[in-house]
């Protein structure tokens, strides 16, 4: 319930921001349905990574969260600067450390605009991080104690987070609601194939 819980607060988040402006295309059932799974299995990765790690050595499982609290925190300082929700230098640092603290488990952007390069440093570093936990946890464990458990959680850890990825992508490729719109619009008379030619051929003979 906690997991479907933060995967159902981040989708919300995103509607609720493109529902309070009116330059923001809305997002319909089907992006909202897919935006979910891709919250649901980037989260249920990470928790089970954290978790894993944390069964064995929850005094690593601080350190890593610390570390990883310190680090997105100077990311967003220096990166994200400039928000809409801030007023002063202040103010922006105050939130690079609340939304670093989040960047544990879930990435939100701090502003409105591209964010393809963010998604792309932020999973990348989680990444590396799952990958390490789950390396620790195999390696500290015996596979022949709880073979279930042991190929199981690790399995799972891996294929929640690709899961995952396959999920953002399909959402910014088929289901992002500027997408979506932009298929929709109707094709004028610029975008025939053969129109310009045909238009220089009238245009020279004239």
């Amino acid at each position: 319930m906690a997991l479907i819980s933060i995967a159902w607060a981040l989708t919300s988040y995103h509607r609720s921001v493109r529902y309070s402006r009116d330059d923001k295309h809305k997002l319909r059932f089907s992006s909202i349905l897919v935006a979910f799974c891709w919250h649901l299995m980037s989260a249920l990765s990470r928790v089970l990574a954290l978790s894993l790690l944390a069964s064995i050595f929850p005094v690593w499982m601080g350190c890593l969260c610390a570390f990883h609290w310190g680090v997105m925190s100077i990311w967003l300082a220096i990166g994200q600067q400039q928000t809409a929700a801030c007023g002063n230098r202040c103010e922006e640092l105050l939130l690079s450390i609340a939304l670093g603290l989040a960047y544990i488990l879930a990435f939100i952007s701090p502003k409105d605009g591209p964010t393809r390069y963010l998604y792309l440093a932020y999973y990348l570093v989680c990444f590396m991080e799952n990958t390490g936990a789950l390396v620790v946890w195999c390696v500290a464990n015996n596979s022949t104690d709880n073979p279930i458990l042991y190929y199981g959680a690790a399995s799972t850890q891996m294929f929640t987070f690709f899961l995952g990825i396959i999920f953002l992508l399909v959402y910014y490729n088929k289901y992002h609601p500027t997408v979506i719109t932009r298929n929709k619009l109707p094709e004028t008379d610029l975008d025939k194939p053969g129109f310009s030619k045909s238009y220089n051929m009238r245009r020279s003979s004239s």
